[in-house]
């Protein structure tokens, strides 16, 4: 690929695509993150982005957000950007020294700022009462999204790059038809197979009683066919149910996550030693998980070689996984698995501890835990070829599957496919010159 910001012809050795499976990961990712697509203006600031490749890549990545902040509304997707932004990630890992200790470090900022998120979520609940108008309502949630939506925006940024976001001006005047309608439709039907493939506490009523609707149209249809009426295509659950939800005005649907993650925080988890109110039972939970993620933090930097210098938890630190007591379901965590929210128990940190490897050659364990990988991932496809494909224990056992095999992949890459690639690179620059 020739370089477009100079004159001299040169080969960027940086891979500007992506495989099905990382596009899979990132639409996985969007589905299941706490944080619905929301209406923002954004700014972008890379002037001091020298790297010629680092900088075609940022370019490329946003190119379509430009884009979308330059129409009539200059309503971007908040989602957009967390996309483009994984896609830079991607595309700019093997630049810069340790890129695997850079991919770690941007997981861990991750479950940091989930953890204030839940924390915000609290605090909007005990203030509630003070909002005197739905329009005020409104407004705080809007903001409390946007607010977590420029953390998760920071955790994938590089010091000499800059994205800041603010609510779009005109984001009460998203139509029916709108692009981030849409989107948040999609959103919310996602949303609703997580939360009431969960115990009957979170289950989601506006959801059980669209999907009622789903299953006595499809009933209508089937009974319809086999009267010899004009055969229907189809009707698939995903799509029709998204289309439900699409009645509803874009405002209404971003109530209906709040409450939905409300209801995760209060009720998602129970701690057996407390006997207080839901509310207050919920902020020792979230205490036990800030401790318990200084406690990783605090020990993987304990572990690092002298000359790396330790993180705060604010800042991300060297480590492989954490599993905080966070009620969200989020794929994109610092194991890279879907979180349930189990809370972390002391020997989940020593064992997590122990997982830390970094820039090491593929000796037999690292084979032989490849190969284990392997072999669960084999397991848990089989085990769910008996399901329903719509039912949400399928799409809860299809994301570990994507996971397991996604870590196989990754190590497999980084081990091999890295080394072969930049050589490749290698005799193609020797070519040109």
């Amino acid at each position: 690929m020739g370089d477009t910001f100079g004159n001299t012809l040169t080969v960027l050795k940086m891979r500007l695509s992506l495989s099905q499976k990382e596009v899979a990961e990132i639409h996985l990712m969007l589905t299941t993150l706490p944080i619905p697509p929301m209406p923002v203006g954004l700014t972008m600031q890379y002037a001091l982005l020298e790297d010629t490749e680092e900088k075609a890549a940022f370019e490329m990545a946003t190119f379509t957000l430009v884009k979308d902040s330059l129409a009539d509304d200059g309503i971007v997707n908040s989602h957009s950007i967390f996309a483009a932004l994984s896609f830079f990630a991607k595309w700019s890992a093997s630049t810069g020294t340790n890129p695997l200790q850079k991919h770690l470090d941007m997981q861990l900022k991750k479950d940091a700022s989930l953890l204030r998120f839940i924390a915000s979520v609290l605090d909007y609940n005990e203030t509630a009462a003070s909002y005197v108008s739905t329009d005020a309502k409104d407004a705080a949630i809007l903001q409390l999204f946007i607010t977590a939506s420029q953390e998760w925006i920071n955790t994938y940024l590089p010091e000499n790059i800059s994205i800041t976001i603010h609510p779009a001006p005109k984001n009460k005047d998203i139509g029916f038809e709108h692009d981030l309608h849409i989107a948040m439709a999609h959103y919310c039907y996602s949303q609703g197979v997580l939360y009431n493939s969960k115990d009957s506490v979170l289950m989601c009523k506006v959801h059980d009683g669209l999907y009622s609707d789903f299953l006595e149209q499809q009933k209508n249809t089937a009974e319809d066919n086999a009267a010899g009426e004009d055969a229907r295509e189809k009707i698939h659950e995903h799509m029709e149910i998204a289309a439900m939800y699409s009645q509803f005005p874009y405002h209404k649907m971003m109530q209906l996550c709040f409450d939905r993650l409300l209801q995760d925080c209060l009720y998602g988890h129970k701690n057996p030693n407390s006997d207080c109110d839901v509310q207050q039972n919920a902020r020792d939970l979230l205490k036990m998980s800030f401790a318990n993620y200084k406690a990783m933090t605090s020990k993987s930097a304990c572990i690092e070689p002298p000359h790396m210098t330790a993180c705060s938890p604010a800042c991300g630190a060297r480590t492989h996984q954490i599993t905080p007591a966070m009620p969200f379901v989020c794929v994109e965590s610092a194991s890279d698995t879907v979180s349930v929210g189990k809370s972390a128990t002391s020997a989940d940190i020593e064992s997590t501890s122990d997982t830390v490897s970094v820039g090491k050659s593929a000796d037999s364990a690292d084979v032989e835990s490849a190969s284990d990988t392997v072999s669960v991932g084999m397991n848990q496809l089989r085990e769910s070829m008996h399901m329903h494909t719509n039912s949400a224990e399928f799409h809860v056992s299809m994301a570990a599957i994507l996971d397991l095999f996604g870590s196989f992949l990754d190590w497999f890459e980084s081990t091999f496919t890295a080394r072969l690639y930049d050589f490749s690179c290698l005799l193609l620059n020797s070519r040109v010159e």
